[in-house]
């Protein structure tokens, strides 16, 4: 099941008695049969077929008259082993405005945080799932109203859809009531209705991570410059004016593009070419370089054009990918049974792909994805084990002797804290551990940023993860990173302190978000811009913070001895100086770097 259509929702307990409805706009329309509650059935999908049971009950002082009340038994990690469902729902139409809400509290709960967590989703009833909302809940002792404005996904007929409540996730009694799923139709826009605010750890404006990771970019993101000002005869100019301006950041900022919207010959073309030169300075291939495309000559032959125009315009082209493991993913016809019948040859097939795409993009490519998320994407790895992917390194760097090659995962910093985290973390210190010792050109490493409502990392413990991996020694970068949230408020709150997270780290060098417009993004929940191209809360942080705040744009002037010193970020930058009756001076490609840089200017 995807689980990545969610946001958190991290739940204040209520004390009072009675809790009253929020009210809601006129003209909605329940989807929902009446009285809605009996429609709900509990299915145990898990191994253990008994590990939940849910029965009716009368509740009383409430706006509601009767619940569910759901046992979970032992619990399990995954919250779909139990679901609780409907699907005697409401025809619904792609792009309408619905509502969700209803009223839960936790009866018995065995954690330390006194709570019960809830996944809540609206999806297709049957593969794909494709839900139009997933949201986990945490619930105390008291009832609490939980609403949830979303925009349906998809068009659902009637019976095709189901309201799901998972809650196998921890041991657990729980009740759940006063149901409801209204549909608006497109005449109200989700601001316009209430919503059950969304948090996660960290995000108090006092929080002490963010402190110290803001005292870190002050640390280790800017350097110092000295500017001497002297006339031709080498005496001090005195009160010149002296302005510093970056024009080219050492950190790369940047996003995933699509080839053919890239290419588009539109509008909305024009307006994703411009917004990729004049936000980015690094540019991530989606979907262009991927096995399958680049063996299809009209597909191919789009993306060399992309890369050319990529070039053009000065932009670093990241590249993925060259080998993601696994026969799905790969979607290459043949390689699963190549694997059964010849597995050399398959080993030589992977090789003169290899050869071949960074052979003819060479001259085109900065670096690259040369493995893809080997812990769960790994049919390859279990025919020739852990080895291979070392000599899919040593033939990348064979074939194309300058990229930075990247070792990519994902899983590492989205639900960070758990058995299974922890799993996939001792897991990737393993490849990386095994790369090195044999001797593989690794030069970097990717962690992929898709944020959602159960991987919606704490902070701190992001902090704490790339002060680990920045261990091994290499350049980490974050890659495609993305939150998926109704809530765009929280989606700029998250997006920002995920960004002083990343920058905060010295190892990091790269933040790659996969997609930034949602007229062209995987989920259609892009970070910068919406479909209309009105700018995004969490675009307006982006541009803040990647062009404003982390951008060097300084005045001084010189003092009694001719000097003006400046503290900008890192990176390149224009010098400019005035000084009275001589002709202004502009120095072009003037580095600041972490030990400190000085220029000379001789005032004509």
């Amino acid at each position: 099941m995807k689980i990545w259509l969610a946001a958190l929702l991290s739940l204040t307990a209520l004390s009072l008695p009675v809790l009253a409805k929020t009210p809601l706009p006129a003209g909605g329309v329940s989807h929902l049969s009446s009285p809605s509650i009996e429609t709900f059935e509990l299915f145990n999908y898990g191994p253990d077929q008994a590990l939940s049971s849910m029965r009716l009950v009368d509740v009383s002082g409430q706006t509601f008259d009767r619940a569910m009340r759901i046992t979970v038994n032992a619990g399990s990690e995954s919250y779909w082993h139990t679901e609780v469902k409907t699907r005697e729902i409401v025809p619904v139409t792609a792009e309408d405005t619905m509502f969700f809400r209803c009223f839960a509290r936790a009866i018995e709960v065995h954690n330390e945080s006194r709570t019960a967590e809830i996944m809540i989703y609206l999806q297709h009833a049957g593969r794909p799932f494709d839900p139009s909302f997933m949201r986990p809940v945490s619930v105390g002792s008291e009832w609490q109203e939980l609403m949830i404005p979303f925009t349906v996904f998809r068009s659902y007929a009637e019976g095709s859809a189901e309201l799901n409540f998972g809650v196998s996730k921890g041991a657990k009694t729980i009740e759940i009531g006063g149901i409801e799923l209204i549909g608006y139709g497109r005449s109200l826009d989700l601001q316009d209705l209430p919503i059950t605010r969304v948090s996660y750890v960290g995000i108090e404006s006092d929080a002490p991570w963010r402190e110290a990771a803001l005292h870190r970019i002050e640390t280790h993101r800017k350097g110092d410059l000295l500017v001497e000002v002297v006339d031709e005869a080498g005496r001090p100019v005195a009160d010149a004016g002296v302005m510093v301006r970056m024009t080219k950041p050492a950190f790369r900022w940047g996003s995933a593009v699509g080839v053919p919207r890239l290419l588009e010959q539109s509008e909305d073309g024009e307006r994703y070419r411009q917004a990729v030169l004049e936000l980015f300075d690094i540019v991530a291939i989606e979907n262009g370089l991927k096995w399958i495309r680049w063996e299809n000559p009209r597909q191919r032959a789009e993306t060399m054009q992309a890369l050319e125009w990529l070039n053009e315009h000065e932009k670093l082209v990241h590249a993925h990918v060259l080998v993601w493991p696994s026969w799905e993913k790969s979607r290459v016809a043949g390689l699963e049974q190549m694997a059964e019948d010849d597995p050399e040859a398959l080993r030589v097939r992977v090789a003169d792909h290899i050869r071949d795409i960074t052979t003819v993009t060479q001259d085109l490519v900065d670096e690259w994805d040369v493995v893809n998320e080997p812990i769960s994407n790994n049919d390859m790895l279990k025919v020739f084990g852990d080895e291979i992917m070392a000599e899919w390194f040593d033939l990348a760097r064979e074939y194309h002797p300058t990229a930075r090659l990247f070792l990519n995962e994902t899983g590492i910093l989205a639900a960070p804290v758990g058995t299974e985290a922890d799993r996939r973390h001792a897991r990737l210190r393993e490849i990386i551990d095994g790369l090195q010792a044999r001797g593989a050109p690794v030069e970097a490493l990717g962690l992929q940023g898709h944020f959602a409502g159960d991987r919606l990392a704490p902070m701190p413990k992001v902090v704490e993860l790339l002060d680990s991996f920045a261990s091994f020694g290499l350049p980490i970068a974050i890659t495609e990173f993305d939150l998926f949230t109704d809530d765009k408020q929280f989606q700029a709150q998250f997006t920002r302190d995920f960004m002083i997270a990343a920058f905060a780290e010295p190892a990091v060098d790269s933040f790659i978000m996969w997609g930034f417009w949602d007229g062209h993004h995987w989920r259609a929940d892009a970070p910068i811009y919406n479909a209309d191209w009105s700018l995004k809360p969490s675009g307006e942080v982006w541009k803040q913070l990647v062009r404003e705040e982390w951008w060097t744009d300084e005045i001084a002037r010189t003092d009694t001895d001719g000097t003006a010193r400046i503290r900008g970020f890192l990176g390149e930058h224009e010098v400019v100086v005035q000084a009275g009756r001589f002709d202004d001076v502009v120095l072009s490609g003037v580095d600041i770097d972490r030990s400190g840089s000085r220029v000379r200017v001789v005032m004509e």
